[in-house]
């Protein structure tokens, strides 16, 4: 779970860039005395030099670390990765400004990692009043709206299924959760699903994912196999606790750190064309927030489906007509409202234009 900090609405008219030093010292009283007041808000108390002087309950429930832990600690060992080494220059910020602002993924050595925001106001005394909140839903959900808009304007532009598929699972791996992906085909007896594409996070996985493409899934089989058959997601909490007639690589996929699993088809009017899985590093039952996230990527493939198919048929559609115009033993000719003609083909040319090969350009009389 990740955290972040904060204030009030009714503090923010009271703390200015530009309020006196005197009203900056009183604003960290008024900043610990409302978080402490409001629910869910952690507080933190640092001596002047950034360590930590006392530590809430709230602080140790999110961190799930306890106070005397992290006591005469720095902040920046108390919240790794929250605050910068240099937590002086935030402290000069704070005493200047009356708060200063930081915000990023925050690493607790004994709990899990949030994203925090976190208000530093000054207090009359030497030391500072430090609010927590934790905030990782709302950062959670900013971030895929705005994948899901970058996957969809890109699956949109893409020359190819191929070329959409490959975009879509970077994107997926690269600000998601999740470590690796992949994308399974049927092949022409649709009898066998077959490895299309693959992207993984780091080159950790390069074994699997080359492993991974000698692999085939019959219809049915396997984590691909069965999303394939049956239409819908499937979720695996642990592929490697999982039997091999449920899960074909289970060993695989143990020697690469992969646990969690989903598949989720993509599909058209015409039923399943491919399926996308994708791994996670540690074991979780159904998380469905990430599995929506994917479920949204697969509707957009499933369109890019739908589009390069009508595509493809239209292109037939008119490279046939071109090729019945020109072979017409009978004089065509096609001209806009002014009688100017667009396209003619030989016989035309012969009968209008005395031999020409062309009329395009000339008018109708």
């Amino acid at each position: 779970m990740r955290a972040a900090f904060l204030p009030g609405d009714g503090l923010r008219t009271a703390m200015t860039a530009t309020e006196p030093t005197g009203g900056a010292e009183m604003a960290g009283h008024v900043y610990k005395a409302a978080a402490e007041a409001r629910p869910g808000e952690a507080v933190v108390e640092l001596a002047a030099d950034g360590t930590v002087v006392s530590w809430s309950a709230t602080a140790a429930s999110l961190t799930e670390t306890p106070a005397e832990a992290v006591r005469d600690e720095s902040i920046t060992t108390a919240l790794p990765g929250l605050f910068p080494e240099e937590i002086e220059a935030t402290l000069a910020d704070a005493d200047e400004r009356g708060r200063a602002t930081v915000e990023g993924w925050c690493d607790p050595t004994t709990g899990q990692p949030f994203w925090g925001v976190a208000v530093v106001a000054p207090l009359p005394t030497d030391g500072y009043a430090v609010s927590l909140r934790d905030e990782t839903r709302r950062k959670q959900t900013s971030g895929e709206r705005e994948l899901l808009a970058n996957v969809a304007g890109e699956v949109a532009q893409a020359e190819s299924f191929v070329a959409g598929i490959n975009t879509a699972i970077a994107e997926v791996c690269n600000h998601a959760e999740w470590t690796y992906g992949e994308a399974w085909v049927p092949d022409e007896d649709d009898a066998e699903l077959t490895y299309l594409t693959g992207h993984a996070a780091d080159d950790t996985l390069d074994s699997f994912a080359a492993a991974s493409e000698t692999v085939t899934f019959p219809v049915g089989e396997g984590l691909p196999g069965g999303v394939y058959d049956s239409g819908t997601c499937e979720w695996i909490p642990d592929v490697s606790a999982e039997p091999t007639e449920v899960f074909h690589r289970t060993e695989l996929a143990a020697d690469a750190g992969l646990r969690a699993a989903l598949g989720v088809p993509i599909t058209t009017d015409d039923g399943v064309v491919a399926v996308l899985t994708f791994f996670l590093q540690d074991h979780r039952e159904t998380d469905e927030r990430l599995a929506a996230v994917v479920n949204a990527v697969a509707a957009d493939l499933g369109g890019l489906v739908e589009r390069k198919r009508i595509e493809d048929t239209l292109e037939h559609e008119r490279a046939l007509l071109g090729r019945i115009f020109t072979a017409s033993p009978v004089g065509l000719v096609v001209t806009d409202t002014d009688g100017r003609i667009l396209r003619s083909n030989r016989e035309a040319a012969a009968i209008l234009g005395g031999g020409a090969y062309s009329l395009t350009g000339e008018t109708l009389a």
